[in-house]
């Protein structure tokens, strides 16, 4: 289900919507289902109007399969699914036959052998993409008061981006970068009924996830060529900046206890949440290097308009830009639910708070500037979140509901991260304008590493890099956590209304203002 405004203060982590799913589970009984759907370029329209429209070669596979039985009848059971997408991500080269011809490909594929000793890909109709799922929980129904659950969750997708895909770029295959995630879960529950009144749950979760963004032609070690004026068109081959280290991973674990106390015609629920969150970044943009040129001609000749050119200061080695550091949350909440004949009352408060214990590397210039320090983070923030809602029957056809409440949610990782990984300290920034790769001899200026050009950063930037030593107004940007940050919230108000006919048709309005 999907919640706009849910006055429950045991849900938090969001300020847009929150989605309630409910997972199957096995019964006594073997059930289960099956599905498989496919399409082809065979089945697709390649014409739109008088335009033909390449398709690629392709098709898509779409298939699963679920299924729940008892492993110990009426007191333990299994269910289980899985699901696999074999598809295609289908590509569109605008610029291609209206601003840059077959001929001006040709070229560039010509000068980019002959000159860097690199082949520039092609341009592919699609490319495939694949997405898979997997599903196990266990049920035990321990005893008449108590129930425990296991779910394992599994997914491991990814697609295909052309990286620079606006309007007036022609990005080839070599530019093409892989976008994916491989996600582990598994969360253990604990259902108690201690009394008629009193209920408990305990909840322990883990979860992993690997991020991926990795060039296709990765491991030729090429960096990233933009050619630009080709008739008002940009080409772009080779490797993406910002995917030549590029890394993000993250792991964690939850914990929940939460009760619920009924009394009269109150149901008052407490409980205790907590999540740690341990992150791997790395993210350097310009670790291999990118070249724009103004011309195919300045190509050929070797004359670049802008070279960037970054890593990590003193050993040229973007692992050492990655960060990892940790985060908590800790949150409480108290809530009672009031039933008054035909009006439901809600009133409930949320607390979170975030502790760290690890901070950025100190940056001494940057306090200086700007009169506060570079080491901010989430530590001691919290936020107070009161909530009420209502629902009244106004008959047995009618019933108006609404309330206010205040949330926090989005994951801030990036934010934190970011004042990690751009600390102003590690990440070294070199750029060089109108430069030419040969002197006038045509000699290939000196080159780092086994001098290959492209392949390898110049060596003047490199050493610069090496230094680690940039004059003041030079040195690199750094990202830093205000020290008056506070997390992002926004109340939320609501006022709903539903009519169900005599004939079982149901009307419904909802007005949702946030700010």
């Amino acid at each position: 289900a999907v919640e706009l405004a849910p006055f429950d203060v045991q849900y938090g982590g969001f300020t847009a919507c929150n989605i309630n799913a409910v997972t199957k589970s096995g019964t006594n009984e073997v059930h289960g289902s099956a599905f498989y759907d496919y399409t082809s370029d065979s089945l697709m329209g390649d014409q739109v109007e008088d335009t033909e429209v390449d398709t690629g070669d392709f098709t898509e596979k779409r298939y699963g399969v679920n299924v729940g039985f008892p492993l110990i009848k009426d007191e333990l059971f299994f269910f289980g699914a899985y699901e696999k997408l074999e598809g295609a991500q289908i590509f569109s080269y605008g610029p291609f036959g209206n601003q840059v011809a077959q001929e001006d490909l040709d070229r560039i594929r010509q000068i980019a052998n002959d000159v860097y000793d690199y082949d520039i890909g092609t341009m592919p109709g699609s490319m495939p993409v694949e997405d898979e799922k997997v599903l196990v929980k266990l049920d035990w129904n321990i005893n008449d008061d108590h129930r425990a659950s296991v779910v394992y969750n599994y997914n491991d997708g990814f697609r295909i981006d052309q990286s620079d895909d606006y309007s007036t770029a022609l990005s080839l295959s070599s530019h093409f970068y892989e976008v994916g995630a491989k996600l582990n879960s598994t969360v253990a529950s604990l259902y108690s009924d201690w009394s008629d009144n009193f209920s408990t749950e305990v909840r322990l979760g883990k979860i992993s996830l690997t991020n991926r963004q990795i060039s296709l032609d990765r491991d030729s070690g090429f960096g990233e060529v933009r050619i630009d004026r080709v008739n008002g068109a940009d080409v772009y081959i080779g490797p993406d900046d910002s995917r030549q280290s590029n890394e993000m991973d993250w792991n964690s674990s939850t914990a929940k206890i939460a009760g619920t106390y009924y009394f009269d015609n109150h149901t008052i629920t407490a409980g205790y949440e907590w999540e740690s969150l341990e992150a791997y970044n790395l993210f350097m943009q310009h670790t291999i290097g990118e070249y724009r040129f103004d011309t195919i001609d300045d190509f050929e000749n070797g004359r670049v308009d802008d070279i960037y050119y970054n890593n990590s200061a003193g050993t040229n080695n973007p692992s050492d830009a990655a960060q990892r550091f940790t985060y908590d949350t800790h949150t409480v909440y108290i809530q009672d639910e009031w039933v008054i004949d035909d009006l439901t009352l809600l009133f409930g408060l949320r607390y979170d708070k975030y502790t760290s214990d690890d901070k950025p590397k100190y940056n001494e210039v940057f306090a200086n500037r700007y009169g506060f320090d570079n080491t901010a983070t989430f530590d001691g923030i919290d936020l107070l979140q009161p909530r009420f809602g209502f629902n009244y029957v106004l008959n047995d056809s009618m019933e108006l509901r609404g309330g206010v409440g205040l949330y926090s949610g989005g994951n801030p990782n990036v934010w934190l991260s970011n004042s990690f990984s751009n600390d102003g300290i590690t990440n070294i920034d070199t750029y060089r304008s109108d430069f030419y790769l040969f002197d006038e001899n045509g000699v290939t200026v000196p080159i780092s590493g086994d001098g290959r050009l492209i392949y390898n950063p110049i060596q003047e930037m490199y050493d610069q890099v090496a230094a680690a030593n940039p004059s003041l107004g030079d040195e690199p940007s750094t990202n830093a956590v205000d020290p008056n940050f506070e997390i992002p919230s926004e109340y939320k108000f609501n006022l709903g209304f539903t009519w169900v006919t005599e004939d079982d048709y149901t009307s419904q309005a909802d007005i949702l203002h946030s700010q």
